[in-house]
């Protein structure tokens, strides 16, 4: 996705969806875990959708979700992307997830920095999906 698409969807897209967003804060996970903070999130979108920002130390993300499609009954899958929040922002890859199947997926070796991720599927039919951010 190029920088212009990338900003355009930050500023337009993403803020059309964002009214579907409820984020909620969340106590900090078990020092077991090694996370020091996590969120709670719900999302109910159509394309795409930007997760809010979030600042962390070095370490990992796990972002865990779980998507009911059945508004949506041929799609099986949607994506998690973990992006770094900078001048040309650095994506850390996309995980898929499955349709009504909880799932968690850990971005490991991340450095600090202010992050965000986006959340996309690939038809125009809305879904609920919500799940938990974990960081460092």
């Amino acid at each position: 996705m190029s920088i212009a698409t990338r900003k355009a969807l930050r500023i337009g897209i993403a803020a059309t969806m964002a009214t579907g967003l409820a984020l909620t804060a969340t106590p900090a996970a078990s020092a077991a875990t090694s996370f020091a903070g996590s969120f709670d999130w719900q999302a109910d979108f159509k394309l795409l959708l930007k997760s809010r920002l979030w600042n962390q130390n070095t370490g990992s993300t796990k972002i865990t979700s779980y998507a009911n499609c059945s508004t949506d009954p041929g799609l099986t899958s949607y994506a998690i992307e973990l992006w770094k929040d900078e001048f040309f922002d650095k994506s850390y890859g996309n995980v898929s997830y499955q349709c009504d199947s909880a799932r968690e997926y850990t971005w490991n070796n991340l450095p600090a920095g202010t992050y965000y991720f986006m959340i996309a599927k690939r038809d125009g039919n809305a879904i609920h999906a919500s799940g938990t951010t974990y960081y460092p």
